[in-house]
Parts: C-alpha cells; structure tokens; sequence
C-alpha cells in the first residue's frame, strides 16, 4: 500500500461538497463550497467552510469526545477540473 495515499470520499450537494479522509489513527473532514463566480470563472472556486479531525471518526458536534475544529482561510482558491473523477 501507498503511505502517502489517504483514503477517503465526497459527496456534492448542489454547490455543498463534504470531504473525508481516513487514515489509521485520524479521520479528516473537509466542508467546503463551490463558488458560483470567481475571477476564475464559473465553478472555478472553492472556498473552505469548517476543518475538522477526530481520531474515533465521529464528527457529532454535540456528542463527540474527540472532535477538534481548525481555523480555516477566507480566500477562495483554484479548483482545477479533472476528467477523470
């Protein structure tokens, strides 16, 4: 196995998307939004909303013991297209 690789998913909704990815020891999640209109062009932006970790994986803002939320950028950044996903 690659020990650089993360495994992980996404899921998109609307102009929503949630990643997360899995290794061992920590679970990341990362929510983040499409921007409609950037200097870019259309959809060509996203912009990070929350940054969290959990080593159990459980990201219940109420019931987790483990659940640590990150400072996140204002700036939007590049969203380069891919075919292939």
């Amino acid at each position: 196995p690659d020990k650089v690789a993360v495994w992980g998913h996404f899921q998109v909704q609307g102009t929503k998307v949630v990643v997360i990815a899995k290794q061992d020891w920590h679970t990341v999640k990362l929510e983040l939004s499409i921007q409609p209109s950037s200097i870019w062009g259309r959809f060509g932006a996203l912009s990070f909303d929350r940054h969290m970790s959990s080593a159990s994986g459980d990201f219940d803002e109420y019931f987790s013991h483990d659940l640590v939320e990150y400072k996140v950028p204002s700036e939007v950044f590049r969203y380069l297209r891919d075919r292939r996903l």
